[in-house]
C-alpha cells in the first residue's frame, strides 16, 4: 500500500544516508521503526542527559519560588 506522508529535510537526509550505509532501503527502515513503536518498544527508551552544574544554588537576592523577582530579572534588559 502506498502513502504520502511529510518528514522534514534533515529527517530525510539521515533515512537516506542509515538506509544506504546499512545495505537496506529507506521503505524497510520505515517499517521497522513503526512496527518497533506499535509494539511498544519506544517506552523508556529514552534517558533523561544529566544537565546539572556546580553550585550554590540560586543568585543572590533570589529565593526558590519568587516568581515575581525572577520574571522582573529575566525582562529587565528588554525595555
Amino acid at each position: 500500500m502506498k502513502t504520502t506522508v511529510e518528514i522534514s529535510h534533515r529527517l530525510l537526509k539521515e533515512l537516506r544516508e542509515r538506509a544506504r550505509s546499512g545495505g537496506t532501503t529507506m521503505r524497510r527502515l520505515l517499517e521497522e521503526a513503526i512496527a518497533s513503536y506499535l509494539a511498544g518498544e519506544h517506552h523508556g527508551s529514552y534517558v533523561l542527559p544529566d544537565c546539572s552544574f556546580d553550585g550554590d544554588g540560586v543568585q543572590p537576592g533570589l529565593s526558590e519560588g519568587n516568581w515575581e523577582t525572577i520574571r522582573t530579572m529575566i525582562h529587565e534588559d528588554r525595555t
